[in-house]
């Protein structure tokens, strides 16, 4: 039975390292939006660790990735992008999936009068 137990603790170990990933990649998502905050629709994202990632994506372990947010204008759209490494649907396992995401803007944003088109 000791070895029931410790399959128990790998995979409860394996979940705990799979929730502090994602966590660290939110921090470092965080991280990177104050550096490169843009205002002019431009979005260049290096993704570091590539290889690395791309293992993780056809293992399972990360699915996407988000880039930092982006926006069309001072007062325009907040934008960001999402990338499949490993392709998403149809794609998944033969291509790269890449997709737009148009964000919610945030609360405060709603009450200054240069926001009230969005």
């Amino acid at each position: 039975m000791l070895t029931e137990d410790v399959r128990k603790k790998f995979i409860a170990h394996d979940r705990t390292i799979g929730l502090h990933d994602v966590r660290l990649s939110e921090i470092d998502l965080r991280l990177q939006c104050t550096e490169t905050a843009n205002y002019e629709g431009v979005l260049i994202w290096k993704i570091g660790e590539y290889r690395q990632r791309k293992l993780q994506a056809v293992g399972g372990r990360i699915l996407s990735l988000y880039s930092q947010p982006f926006y069309t204008s001072r007062y325009g759209y907040k934008m960001c992008a999402r990338i499949y490494l490993n392709g998403d649907g149809v794609g998944r396992g033969t291509h790269l999936s890449l997709f737009f995401v148009v964000m919610q803007v945030t609360a405060a944003c709603h009450n200054d009068c240069h926001c009230s088109y969005l």
